[in-house]
């Protein structure tokens, strides 16, 4: 079969228009879609200055915290009003409120890990909770 000149020319008209029709689609789309994200974007320069303060952060990198050693456990307390009070308490009774309320453990496993029973360490947690209630406020003037 032989290729005339007129089917050649067809062709690449056919294929132009083709091309043309695809580029104007991909353009609308890429249009409407900036026009979509344009709604939903602001620029670092239209904000205010306390917008700009909640998009960075500063890391305290432990300068403010204090560590308790709990049975080979690093237990950090961030709050130094509550760390300043658990220092105040008796060394048992400021392991199980660590152990109680900052790794999650139960009586009966902090009971295990000092061998002792579950009812007498949960007397000890709520005797020393009732003494560090009485500490944080005498140092906080609550």
């Amino acid at each position: 079969m032989k290729l005339t000149n007129d089917f050649i020319e067809r062709n690449m008209r056919q294929f132009h228009r083709y091309a043309l029709r695809t580029l104007h689609y991909a353009a609308l789309t890429a249009y409407y879609e900036r026009l979509r994200l344009g709604k939903n974007t602001i620029t670092f320069s239209s904000l205010s200055f306390q917008e700009t303060r909640l998009l960075y952060r500063i890391d305290q990198h432990f300068t403010d915290d204090t560590i308790f050693n709990v049975l080979d456990y690093e237990i950090i307390v961030q709050d130094n009003n509550l760390a300043n009070a658990l220092n105040c308490l008796p060394e048992q009774g400021r392991n199980i409120i660590l152990l109680k309320y900052f790794l999650g453990w139960t009586d009966r496993k902090i009971g295990e890990a000092f061998s002792s029973y579950d009812s007498s360490t949960r007397k000890r947690r709520l005797a020393a909770l009732r003494v560090l209630r009485i500490i944080y406020e005498e140092q906080n003037g609550e």
